[in-house]
């Protein structure tokens, strides 16, 4: 709907910043969205926070709600952007956008993360001695039958814990933009079969059939090796750990197209479709699966699968087909090729 002159003055007095772009690409400022992003009274579409979103909003598309970095006099602010289209009946007449600041909340949240890094750091130090020492007990495999399942249960619990830590600092390192991607040519089934080798004490723990499929050619893609493996890895400790003992869990990997895709699937309980988009949030712990954990593994594997370039998908219909992850990511035959 188009903006009367009743509901111009209402948005030019309202306390949250507000902006209307008319469909010739005109945007209006109320006095607060003014003050906030230290702009006149109009402003081209290309001077505001999100403008590929406000042009989606007057092609009729509902970008939603995202927070922008903006730099007002020299200071910092984190606002949060909501532009919806305008419409008369069928047609768009413009845009709309609400603007909030929330830099102070933006703070606190950046200190939360930089506590978690230190503290993670922290905790990591005197786990990867336990670690070395509870392996060193496994490979001895001494006679004693309950000194070595005692050793197994050691190496298995301090495995998961270094997982809690490593899930902290990298949800740490992707809220400020400094997890780092080391690329090279990497043959993807090396990166399946190293994280199946990394879960598999789990998996003969759980009494789980394991079923691995690859190709006989290699799947070239252009990636770090040990984040790939961990995009692997937390999709296995995921779907064993939603799976009964007994149960079965199947990864696969082969060419689709111009890409190369990982499949990893269980026979545990399904999901919901509607739940499927939240399994790759930060959760909290109180919605936090039965696997343990922060609840972040998946959001951190989907990030990593974005920053390659990839994709990261989930799907689950009901209780009985069970939960299927897959990954896609391309295709690249030449990369590292020379060096």
């Amino acid at each position: 709907m188009a903006l009367d002159d009743n509901g111009a003055a209402v948005l030019a007095q309202a306390a949250a910043g507000v902006v209307v772009i008319s469909p010739d690409g005109r945007a209006a400022l109320n006095a607060a969205a003014q003050r906030l992003l230290g702009l006149g009274p109009a402003a081209g579409v290309s001077e505001l926070p999100a403008p590929e979103a406000a042009a989606a909003a007057l092609a009729g598309r509902a970008p939603g709600t995202t927070v922008v970095p903006w730099r007002r006099s020299g200071d910092e602010l984190a606002l949060v952007v909501s532009w919806t289209a305008l419409r008369e009946g069928d047609r768009v007449t413009g845009a709309l956008a609400v603007l909030q600041d929330v830099t102070p909340l933006a703070r606190r949240e950046r200190q939360l993360y930089e506590l978690f890094a230190h503290v993670a750091h922290q905790l990591r130090t005197p786990l990867t001695p336990i670690l070395g020492w509870a392996r060193m007990l496994v490979q001895k495999r001494p006679a004693d039958t309950m000194l070595q399942r005692a050793a197994e249960v050691i190496e298995r619990n301090v495995r998961l814990e270094v997982r809690l830590v490593d899930e902290m600092l990298d949800l740490s390192r992707m809220q400020r933009g400094t997890l780092e991607i080391d690329r090279r040519r990497l043959d993807l089934r090396e990166a399946c079969r190293a994280a199946a080798d990394e879960v598999r004490g789990l998996i003969v723990a759980r009494r789980v059939d394991f079923q691995e499929t690859y190709p006989p050619e290699a799947l070239w893609v252009d990636a770090d090796p040990g984040r790939v493996q961990q995009i692997i890895a937390t999709l296995l400790d995921h779907a064993v750990a939603f799976t009964p003992d007994g149960g079965r869990v199947a990864i696969a990997a082969g060419r689709e197209g111009g890409e190369v895709g990982v499949v990893v699937s269980d026979s545990g309980g399904g999901i919901a479709a509607e739940q499927v988009a939240l399994l790759f949030e930060a959760v909290p712990a109180a919605r936090r699966g039965p696997e343990g954990g922060l609840g972040v593994g998946l959001a951190v594997a989907r990030y990593l699968a974005e920053r390659h370039g990839g994709v990261l998908e989930a799907a689950g219909g009901g209780p009985d087909p069970g939960r299927r992850f897959h990954l896609r990511l391309p295709y690249r035959p030449d990369a590292g090729a020379g060096a």
